[in-house]
């Protein structure tokens, strides 16, 4: 089966907060969630999720005849194409869960986490944590039946630095392999689509734009981190 490798770099044009818990060292109630060399992250799984739900629109948009799931709830994702043959397994996954799996079968692809570090490439010789740039933002909880705030709830969330810029990147971000080529064009659009990442976004939290070198069957899809920009190869998705 055509193997398939994505390196990515998102670039964060507005302060970032994606969500850990228990890290020590700050006064935030939402804390940055961070590596071992106190990297901000942004998680593999929190990318395989948000491109996911993209790839589903996506889908049911150009394929409005077809079944498609409604993960990540397990009763609604496949195998819901009940006519089809316990035997011919293949023929019961609809093209969302052939790109990203289901509650019954492993997706064939890896979803890695991209961290922040301006030494990129040279991460691993990295020999102490990384000094973050953040800021700390108030909040308040809101009542929502009487729409007034709440009293005694004020919280902090921990953000990256308004107008750093941080870039989040990682080689071979996504790898594996895909059975055909409509499935990596399905995936590269539905990551393309995905311009805000993180908690808060209707806040202006999490905005970005995106860098992507795509390669399938040793064929470059698309490359938009080489100083020459190519453009996407359409006569390698039409097959």
């Amino acid at each position: 089966m055509p193997q398939l490798q994505i390196d990515l770099a998102i670039t964060i044009a507005t302060a970032l907060n994606v969500g850990g818990s228990g890290t020590l060292g700050t006064l935030a109630d939402k804390n940055l969630l961070r590596d071992a060399w106190d990297r901000p992250l942004l998680p593999g799984s929190q990318i395989k999720g948000r491109v996911r739900h993209a790839c589903e629109a996506l889908a049911r948009t150009i394929y409005p005849g077809q079944p498609i799931c409604n993960g990540p709830r397990p009763e609604q994702t496949c195998p819901q194409v009940l006519a089809v043959p316990k035997n011919q397994q293949d023929l019961r996954r609809c093209l969302i869960c052939d790109i990203f799996g289901s509650t019954f079968w492993a997706s064939p692809l890896q979803f890695h986490s991209l961290s922040y570090d301006p030494d990129f490439p040279n991460v691993f010789e990295r020999d102490r944590p990384f000094d973050i740039f953040q800021d700390l933002r108030p909040g308040v909880g809101i009542e929502r039946r009487r729409r007034v705030a709440q009293e005694s709830l004020l919280f902090l969330t921990e953000t990256t630095q308004p107008g750093l810029r941080p870039v989040f990147q990682a080689t071979a971000a996504i790898v594996g392999t895909l059975p055909t080529t409509r499935h990596a064009a399905i995936l590269l659009a539905g990551l393309q689509q995905c311009t805000r990442w993180g908690a808060a976004k209707s806040r202006g939290l999490g905005w970005s734009t995106l860098g992507i070198r795509a390669y399938y069957n040793n064929q470059v899809l698309i490359d938009s981190l080489n100083e020459t920009p190519v453009a996407m190869n359409w006569e390698v998705l039409r097959g």
